[in-house]
C-alpha cells in the first residue's frame, strides 16, 4: 500500500485536516524522520507488527527551515484512514479526540475558564471533519 495523504484541507484558519493511508503518510508529507517525539522507524516497526502506530495525531506544523522547530499558530489534525472502521461512533470518537487536542492546545491559557465552550468547539470541528471524510 502506498503511504499518502488523501485529504489535505484547511478546516479552520489555523488548522489543516490531513487524512492519510497510514501513519507513515504523515512523515512523508512533512518529509521528516522525527515528528513531535515520534519517529519513522518506530512507525515502520509497529506497522510491520500489525499496528497503526497512531490512529490520529494533532500538533503544530514542523518548520521546514529549522529542524526540530515548529510553526506557531499553524496546526494540523491527522486521521489515519487505516484506523477508520464501519462503526461511525468509533470514527467520531477518534476525530473528536483529536479535535479536543487542538482546542486544548490552541486555548491552553484560557482552558479552565472556557472548558464547555472548547469542548463544544471540538465537537463542531469533529462533525465538520466527519462530513469531509464520509
Amino acid at each position: 500500500m502506498e503511504n499518502k495523504i488523501t485529504i489535505a484541507k484547511l478546516v479552520r484558519i489555523d488548522l489543516t485536516l490531513l487524512v492519510g493511508t497510514s501513519a507513515l503518510a504523515l512523515f512523508d508529507y512533512f518529509e521528516v524522520d522525527e515528528l513531535h517525539g515520534l519517529n519513522r522507524q518506530g512507525c515502520i516497526d509497529r506497522i510491520a507488527q500489525g499496528g497503526t502506530y497512531f490512529d490520529g495525531f494533532q500538533n503544530l506544523y514542523p518548520d521546514p527551515k529549522e529542524k526540530g522547530k515548529y510553526i506557531m499558530d499553524k496546526h494540523y489534525l491527522f486521521i489515519n484512514s487505516s484506523a477508520l472502521t464501519k462503526n461511525m461512533a468509533e470514527n467520531f470518537g477518534l476525530i473528536f479526540h483529536e479535535s479536543t487536542h487542538y482546542q486544548f492546545e490552541k486555548h491552553w491559557n484560557n482552558l479552565q475558564e472556557k472548558e464547555e465552550e472548547l469542548i463544544t468547539d471540538a465537537e463542531i470541528l469533529a462533525l465538520d471533519i466527519i462530513k469531509i471524510i464520509f
